[in-house]
């Protein structure tokens, strides 16, 4: 990848590649001493099928799920098997957002936050060793029929 596409000048992908495995340079960059306290409504979201990173989230949550007074953390952790139909509802409880005349709200459904250096062959494979065969094409829906709505529900503060 780096000889055909980034030819030397990506740091991020030549540190990605000396570190193959979860040494120094990954604990070092870690984030989850970090979480010390749960102020907001937290959803872990997770398939049993992401090779990607099924541990992140799961750490993730173990990590906030002691530090929980409020009842804040959730994971979801879904079958999220293809062409299967799946419902994730997040309720922000108290926690409104206040969006002023004019704004407007943008979802994001995506499969993977960096696609150009960890790209997701969608099958369990080593993906040190995987080849351009060896990736599958994935399709993410949001389905907005009369059997599976999708919507976005607020409340009005007047």
């Amino acid at each position: 990848m780096n000889a055909r596409f980034l030819h030397g000048v990506s740091p991020t992908w030549d540190n990605f590649m000396a570190h193959s495995t979860y040494d120094g340079y990954w604990e070092a960059g870690s984030t989850l001493p970090d979480l010390t306290d749960v102020a907001v409504p937290t959803l872990n979201v997770v398939g049993w099928w992401d090779a990607a990173n099924l541990g992140g989230a799961l750490d993730i949550y173990d990590r906030l799920e002691p530090l929980d007074k409020k009842n804040l953390n959730r994971i979801v952790v879904g079958p999220c098997r293809p062409d299967e139909v799946n419902e994730f509802a997040i309720n922000l409880r108290t926690r409104n957002h206040r969006f002023r005349k004019g704004h407007r709200i943008i979802v994001q459904v995506q499969c993977s936050w960096f696609p150009l250096i960890d790209r997701n062959p969608q099958a369990f494979t080593n993906i040190m060793t995987t080849v351009e065969g060896d990736y599958q094409s994935a399709c993410q829906r949001v389905y907005c029929t009369e059997q599976h709505p999708s919507y976005i529900e607020l409340s009005i503060r007047k």
